[in-house]
């Protein structure tokens, strides 16, 4: 059996030649990675109700490839919570106010995004920039991170807003970096939890 190919012209006298199963392949691939960064980017979630839970993982996750923190980032329940985190499922305020009771006496759970304030610190959106960069409940933690951080990026590289040094940091494929990240995120929600049991309030 003869292999269908195509064959292209790269240059002057130069030609290329590929299967078609290999410009299939490519065709199908471009495709699946044009849809990912549509669905990543909806404002709203797939049932169009509430926002997207990839809100946040969309600014710094803009390539559809694998993952550096998934073979930086050894302790499996550490690397869980991570994944959580960046893909916006982590028990967050932002995330579990979709399913808290609203008064509406409707059958209808959820209240607004801008109701799920943190309850930690009471001040502003408990969301995964707010726990990373924000949030005083968190500032031993922070400047520990910060410290890896710093070591790494110039100033330059830091400038910017909360959410810009977010995106920075979140993107970063440095093995000291994403550890530190993930060291933070551990025990951030461990901080969290004894917060919220302090003030008794479920977790």
């Amino acid at each position: 059996m003869v292999n269908c190919v195509r064959v292209t012209q790269i240059g002057v006298g130069k030609t290329e030649s590929r299967e078609w199963s290999d410009e299939l392949k490519d065709e199908f691939t471009c495709t699946a990675k044009r849809e990912w960064l549509t669905d990543i980017n909806k404002p709203n979630a797939k049932r169009g109700i509430g926002g997207n839970k990839l809100r946040t993982y969309a600014t710094f996750k803009t390539e559809c490839k694998w993952e550096a923190y998934l073979n930086i980032v050894h302790d499996k329940a550490k690397r869980r919570l991570l994944a959580k985190y960046r893909m916006g499922v982590a028990p967050l305020r932002i995330e579990q106010g979709r399913y808290e009771a609203n008064g509406l006496n409707d059958g209808s759970r959820g209240i607004q995004s801008s109701q799920r304030i943190c309850q930690v610190c009471e001040c502003g959106i408990e969301d995964e920039v707010h726990m990373l960069m924000k949030c005083s409940g968190y500032n031993v933690l922070r400047q520990k991170l910060m410290v890896k951080v710093r070591e790494t990026f110039n100033l330059n590289a830091l400038q910017g807003n909360d959410s810009d040094q977010f995106k920075k940091i979140m993107a970063s494929d440095n093995n000291s970096i994403v550890n530190s990240v993930a060291d933070f995120i551990w025990g951030a929600f461990k901080v969290r939890k004894q917060r919220l049991q302090e003030k008794r309030i479920l977790v």
